[in-house]
């Protein structure tokens, strides 16, 4: 629960995340406590509508266009007691806003949480499959960024079929590292078949992260 006032109005409270019609320009503001401590702390947003500049403790943080993901690292900037985050919103003329033909709306529509991570972590993992022509085998990539400030900070990865066995593993060097997969199970709507693929880093022996 949030307060938000439209233009200089009256604050009032509402449930992050909501839209609502256009309304010009209006601000929500939260204050909260620290739930946890740790090494790093990012501040996410999932996304708005349609432009916003965020600040918390009095600090910019930055600006955002619409319906993107936006992560600030707020590690030096979190207090332990009464933080003060607010974010000034516009939905009427910013060069990606309304347009015509659909109803359009404005607001904090998706999630806004603090992520909590170890000093090493991953920050983004990307994957891809090609199958071969005749489909008895694909050829897949993983490219994993990560912070790992530990000299002994390793990737590894487990990938499990939709019964849970595993049929690829390794440590991701350098980054990147790709294999082939013999037999592939095929997705279809008729046997939607999911493979899980999991990412570890470790360092001295530990579990940093895990995604």
């Amino acid at each position: 629960v949030w307060e938000r006032r439209i233009g200089q109005g009256n604050w009032e409270r509402i449930t992050v995340p909501y839209s609502s019609l256009p309304v010009g320009e209006s601000t929500c503001r939260l204050r909260f406590d620290r739930a946890h401590t740790a090494d790093v702390c990012h501040l996410v947003f999932e996304g708005i509508t349609y432009a916003a500049a965020v600040t918390l403790n009095g600090v910019a943080l930055g600006d955002m266009l619409p319906y993107c993901e936006y992560r600030f690292d707020v590690t030096a900037l979190l207090r332990d007691t009464d933080n003060d985050l607010q974010v000034a919103l516009r939905d009427i003329d910013p060069v990606f806003g309304p347009s015509e033909g659909w109803e359009n709306y404005g607001g904090i529509i998706r999630p806004v949480y603090l992520e909590y991570a170890a000093a090493d972590h991953l920050t983004d993992v990307v994957w891809t499959a090609e199958c071969s022509a005749d489909l008895s085998g694909a050829r897949a990539h993983i490219r994993a960024e990560a912070v790992l400030p530990s000299p002994d900070a390793a990737v590894t990865y487990t990938l499990a079929d939709p019964a849970g066995r595993v049929c690829a593993s390794g440590e991701i060097s350098g980054g990147e590292t790709s294999f082939f997969l013999e037999h592939p199970l095929l997705w279809a709507p008729e046997h939607p078949h999911l493979y899980t693929l999991t990412l570890t880093v470790t360092a001295a022996g530990q579990i940093r992260d895990r995604l």
